[in-house]
């Protein structure tokens, strides 16, 4: 009854347009006016904006209304069969009236073109068709169409709707027609046919744009699979091109080709079945589409291409892991001799007999498992990173007899007693000891450095071991003695010495570190408690971690992550293109023994050199390796323990197994780039100008290193100038000590120096933090500098589940706000560096003298730069109506939040491009501008994933207001979506059966809301899961009225088709949401024009309808909304006097004068049409609408909740509706009684006991 009271209410509302207007408000300011009179008056007939016909079309309109739809499905029957038998040429076809009105049709329904001239529609039509034939996308979304109309066909029969049933069968009939008249025309070598050219260009762009062509490119693999049928395949002449491929890419083109090809082939023989155009499915055709497409290479070019590139990049780069190992193995070989003199010697003997009882080695097949000695208390005092070291077996001996002599020096001036005790300490303490012993005898910190340079450096070099060595030795037994002290209530003791060890550069601890020490060293008596509680850890923790490691399983999740890797390459590159050229320019000589400006870049291409360096990295400094390729690390800060549940932690790693391997490779490069940059920029400042200069060169950066042929030890200058083949008394012999090839990176690796260059000297340390620090900014995973970041994420993990409700992923959001702000102009002005380096470029000599480049001038610029291009954007035709938006040639659209760094630009970028068109720059609502900025500035879309804020405020007010009722839905709410991010991982398989296997109505949105807890929890808690349907269709049954279940948690209401307040008849819905997992994209359908222009001006749906919480009552008003708003609204913003209007100043009469824009008057024209005239015809069919009983129920509830009656009242009611007749099951209240009570309660009518 409701549905058919609907179909009239359009003509209503133009009925009823004379008299809702009374004399012109405007008449006292005439600018700003309502729409005119007889604009009102002479409102005609509407459908919508797609199907809006000029004057000359309505007579024919009328007469195809009146016609039967049968008959129109027999005529096309006919034309249909007669293409098949009859002899067709592409002339007879382009020439036939029939074909081309429906390729016109097709072209503006479907395909989203306006505007157009038959002969240009089929060509788009057909060229649309040949893509079909080859790209798996297209193929889903034909299925999806064609299903879609089949579905709506039935709806309108059903519901009695004639005039939507006969424009959906026309469009089915165009689409049979039009796919009937493709495939009967000859092939293009044949006589008749299309022209090669146009033909082969069809399909070639349809292979060029399939996701399985790029992901075949990506993985690598070499076939395109041209997912066409055995009999489409034949017409372009496919053949086998498998030359010079290996083996394992040829398997795993025939995986990606062959799954892509069946995909197609699904897809086209449904959308066939649904079309009439094919009886029944055939699993044998499918199989052979699959064996074809996996031998039908069409990616081979672009796949050889890259191949090419990468072969070029590196042509210059030898086995450089082989060349570092075998020089090492000579070094440790060498250390190992020196370090088995002292380990078997006798008067040695005490000494090292004690030490081995502290000192173990690593079990060398754990150590290929990757298995370390891991450090968990710094995790516990605050720390989010974990540290990992090890004591690797080859490095035994020689760590051993460094120890000796380290306990040598500790106990040189020690009493007999004191030598005594310190038998028996850990080596930490015995390290401590020797600290202690130098710092008696220097006068500062910078002294006590200095002494342990001279006294250690000596021991650490006889042995071949660098300071990293060291720094890990000393760490792992602090952690162990850690371990055991604090069961026995001795850790403060321990962490004294760890305190002090940090305080000294000599070390190379990292910042992270030093803090972590110094925390945990303070922490006082409680600091044993928190290590048994980190340590012991909880389920709770490892069940968020595994929740959000879900939440980031797609494969559309890793193309973002990708997508986003890819935008950051050029913006690093013109980075440091900036920063290096203005140095230039200022006059610095930059020396450029590596790659630098496109560092990062060569890296990307250049794979075997990067995972030369990742894998001698790994070998030499195992710390900060574990701390940079590490997985999931905002998982990691949510567990922060050891896993108890083994089997989930395994699982949430395996789903996330694509993005650790794209996390890492990004890491990879950005860290090989950045090495590179750190020696270009240490062999440009340490670059000697004198004499004196030279030589504290060679001290620091030469000696001790083995020479070019990878096997001379540098000891002392002498011989360093004869392997030189320079005279050491010759005037400018110091000149030829500085070489510019010793910063080179592959140089460095292939004389074994890497652990010497980086592990020696401060320098190197910092540049090998440096590089680990950019490799995880660059992927938003660096650990925050600023203390409130850290506190920040300590706040969001304190709790499970809690904090990562409303903000899941908070490392990504501090480092992704970093980078939003120092890419920005207001990074111009605020950050003191790059105001210094502005002065410094401008000619200030104090500032150039502290100034050592200009990489925050270079962010700041960029930033800016990307702002304009934002909103070059923003103002061209490939802009969507949203700001987020991007849009396609058919007029769909596709978000590009996710596609992080690109939000924060589009947002400010939209905000400058309205102000330039004069359009509002204000939010719609006061919500929209929160969700907006927090979207834009923290690069998550936290209002899309997780429980939300809002809903908590609502939890806790219903609380306070004892509503157990509401307070039960927003516990629905709340547990349903700790349920669904479980379930995120089979979002993926749902797309793929959605797109290619499902019927019509699971491709139709859903609103997940319902009118009890019970239907809330069930629906939104299994949405992600393929085929739901069926679940939601059982649990109709098991919760129904006569059920026990439906008795006590109530009726259950499966989820409806989602609504808007634009669109309410024709279901919203998503042809082909594997986009999401072949693209990132989800694609949206095309707004409508009144819709744009609500976006346009700022005008919030809301002002039409606001939305409940009931699913019936938002379809009833978005049935009115949309039928307003495509009738009445639409012939007004497309009249001339609503676009001719011109903006002006209006004169207050005291001397102020204020402008009304364009846009401004526009907005107020639109909002006083829905308040006087769609506000009150809607209240008036609301009303009418009570004499129904469903009607009635609608109705009531939509005047209780959203009448004018204060909130106060409304409570009063409810408690004396529960005195008088009890609490409703299934909130089914009578609103027509309980909006009277209200009423009356707050007229006073009605008195209370």
């Amino acid at each position: 009854m409701v549905q058919e009271n609907i179909q009239n209410v359009s003509q209503d509302f133009l009925n009823n347009t004379e008299s809702l207007y009374p004399e012109p408000v405007a008449r006292e300011v005439e600018d700003i006016r309502p729409p005119s009179q007889d604009f009102l008056n002479n409102t005609e007939d509407y459908y919508s904006r797609s199907t809006a016909l000029e004057e000359e079309q309505k007579a024919e309109e009328e007469s195809l209304n009146n016609r039967n739809t049968e008959h129109y499905k027999a005529l096309n029957q006919d034309a249909v069969e007669l293409l098949k038998t009859e002899p067709q040429t592409y002339d007879s076809i382009k020439n036939n009236t029939e074909i081309q009105e429906a390729a016109v049709r097709m072209a503006e329904e479907y395909l989203g073109r306006e505007n157009i001239r038959p002969e240009d529609a089929l060509e788009e039509v057909l060229e649309h068709f040949n893509k079909f034939d080859v790209n798996e996308l297209t193929a889903a979304y034909d299925f999806g169409y064609v299903s879609g109309l089949v579905s709506d066909i039935e709806r309108a029969k059903e519901e009695g709707l004639d005039r939507k049933l006969q424009q959906k069968t026309q469009a089915l009939n165009d689409y049979r027609l039009l796919f009937t008249a493709k495939n009967a025309l000859p092939y293009f070598w044949q006589e008749g046919g299309r022209s090669a050219f146009t033909a082969i260009g069809d399909v070639v762009e349809g292979i060029v744009k399939s996701p399985s062509t790029w992901i075949g490119m990506l993985l690598p693999v070499v076939g395109k699979v041209a997912g066409q049928s055995a009999a489409q395949a034949s017409k372009f002449g496919v053949a086998k091109l498998l030359q010079q491929v290996g083996q394992r890419q040829i398997l795993t083109a025939m995986a990606v080709e062959g799954t892509a090809g069946a995909l197609q082939d699904v897809a086209a023989q449904k959308t066939q079945i649904e079309a009439d155009l094919k009886k029944d499915y055939s699993l044998l055709q499918t199989g052979a589409v699959t064996a074809v497409s996996g031998l039908a290479p069409a990616a081979l070019v672009p796949l050889t291409a890259k191949g090419s590139l990468i072969a070029y990049m590196e042509r210059n780069t030898g086995d450089i892991v082989a060349a570092n190992n075998k020089a090492v193995q000579e070094q440790l070989e060498a250390g190992k001799e020196a370090a088995t003199k002292v380990t078997t010697s006798k008067a040695n003997k005490k000494i090292v007999d004690n030490l081995k009882t502290k000192l173990r080695p690593l079990d060398e097949e754990a150590v290929k498992r990757g298995l370390n000695i891991k450090d968990e208390i710094a995790e516990r005092a605050g720390l989010d990173e974990t540290f990992q070291v090890s004591i690797r077996p080859e490095k035994y001996e020689a760590t051993l007899a460094a120890l000796v002599d380290i306990t040598k020096v500790a106990t040189k001036n020690m009493s007999a007693k004191k030598k005594k005790k310190l038998e028996g300490a850990r080596i930490s303490e015995v390290v401590h000891e020797a600290i202690k012993e130098m710092s008696t005898k220097a006068d500062d910190v910078a002294g006590v450095e200095d002494a342990l340079s001279k006294q250690f450096d000596p021991i650490l070099e006889k042995y071949n071991l660098t300071r990293n060595d060291f720094a890990d030795l000393f760490l792992a037994d602090a952690s162990e003695a850690a371990r055991i002290l604090a069961q026995r209530g001795k850790l403060k003791k321990m962490m004294g010495y760890i305190t002090d060890a940090a305080n000294y550069n000599y070390f190379g601890f990292s910042k992270e570190t030093q803090d972590a020490f110094r925390k945990v060293g303070g922490a006082g008596d409680d600091s044993a408690k928190n290590v048994r509680d980190f340590t012991e850890g909880g389920v709770a923790r490892e069940l968020d971690a595994a929740r959000l490691a879900f939440m980031t399983s797609q494969p559309a999740t890793t193309l973002r992550n990708v997508a986003g890797g890819l935008i950051r390459l050029p913006i690093d590159g013109a980075t440091r293109v900036i920063d290096t050229t203005l140095q230039r320019i200022t006059g610095v000589e930059r020396l450029t023994p590596n790659s630098d400006a496109w560092a990062v870049f060569n890296g990307f291409l250049n794979a075997k050199e990067a995972k030369a360096v990742q894998q001698i990295f790994e070998q030499n400094f195992q710390n900060e390796y574990q701390r940079v390729f590490r997985p999931l690390i905002d998982t990691l800060d949510a567990s922060k323990s050891k896993n108890k549940l083994v089997t989930l932690s395994k699982i949430s790693r395996g789903v996330n197994v694509l993005n650790t391997v794209s996390d890492n490779w990004f890491k990879k490069v950005v860290f090989v780039g950045s090495l590179k940059r750190q020696l270009n920029d240490l062999a440009t400042k340490v670059k000697p100008k004198t004499k004196v200069d030279a030589e504290k060169y060679f001290d620091t950066f030469i000696k001790n290193k083995t020479f070019d042929d990878g096997k001379t030890k540098i000891t002392d200058l002498k011989t360093y100038y004869s392997k030189l083949g320079v005279d050491e008394n010759a005037p400018d012999a110091w000149k030829s000590i500085f070489r510019e090839q010793d910063f080179n990176l592959e140089n460095i690796m292939t004389q074994g120096n890497f652990h010497k260059v980086f592990g020696q000297s401060k320098e190197g340390r910092d540049a090998i933090q440096k590089a680990a620090e950019d490799a995880l900014y660059f992927t938003y995973q660096k650990a925050p500098d600023s203390e409130l970041a850290k506190t920040f994420i300590k706040a969001v993990h304190a709790v499970p589940f809690l904090g990562t409700s409303f903000a899941p992923f908070p490392r990504f959001m501090v480092n992704a706000m970093r980078f939003t702000y120092e890419y920005s102009p207001t990074f111009l002005l605020l950050n003191k560096n790059a105001r210094s380096e502005f002065a410094a470029l401008m000619g200030s000599k104090s500032a150039k003298e502290l100034n050592e480049g200009y990489s925050n001038l270079a962010k700041g610029l960029l930033g800016t730069s990307f702002v304009l291009a934002a909103t070059k954007f923003r103002m061209s035709e490939y802009a969507g109506d949203k700001w987020y938006l991007g849009k396609n040639e058919d007029g769909s659209t596709y978000d590009m939040r996710p596609f992080f760094p690109l939000a924060p630009y589009l947002y400010f970028g939209d905000l400058v491009a309205r102000k330039l068109k004069g359009d509002p720059i204000t939010a719609e609502t006061n919500a929209a501008l929160v969700r907006d900025t927090l979207q834009t500035v923290t690069g998550m879309q936290m209002f899309k994933t997780g429980f939300g804020l809002y809903s908590l405020e609502t939890a806790l007010a219903d609380l306070e207001r004892g509503d157990t009722d509401r307070l039960a839905m927003t516990l629905a709410n709340f547990a349903a979506n700790f349920i669904e991010t479980y379930t995120i991982p089979a979002t993926v398989p749902q797309d793929f059966y959605n797109s290619y296997f499902a019927d019509a109505d699971a491709r139709i949105l859903k609103d997940m809301e319902g009118p009890n807890a019970i239907s809330v929890f069930l629906n939104k808690s299994f949405k992600r899961l393929p085929g739901n349907d069926v679940l939601y269709s059982q649990f109709e049954k098991v919760f129904d009225a006569d059920s026990w279940a439906g008795k006590t948690f109530g009726i259950y209401e499966k989820p409806q088709p989602l609504t808007t307040a634009f669109r309410a008849t024709d279901p919203i819905t998503r042809p082909a949401s594997v986009t999401r997992q072949f693209l990132g994209l989800m694609i949206r359908q095309r707004a409508t024009e009144v819709e744009e222009e609500f976006t346009r001006l700022r005008i919030s749906p809301n002002r039409l309808n606001k939305k409940s919480k009931d699913a019936k009552l938002n379809r009833l008003q978005n049935l009115l909304s949309e039928a307003y708003a495509a009738g009445p609204l639409y012939k007004f913003i497309t009249s001339d006097e609503y676009n001719n209007i011109k903006g002006s100043e209006l004169d207050l009469g005291d001397g102020t004068k204020r402008y009304y824009s364009k846009s401004t008057k526009q907005k107020l024209m639109i909002e006083y049409l829905i308040d006087e005239q769609y506000k009150p015809m809607k209240q008036t069919y609301m009303e009418d609408m009570q004499n129904d009983k469903e009607g009635a129920d609608i109705v009531g509830r939509y005047n209780f909740e959203r009448g004018g009656t204060k909130d106060f009242f409304k409570d009063l009611a409810l408690r004396e509706y529960h005195k008088e007749f009890g609490v409703p099951k299934n909130d089914e209240y009578d609103y027509m009684l309980l909006n009277r009570m209200a009423k009356d309660l707050a007229k006073g009518a009605l008195t209370l006991d």
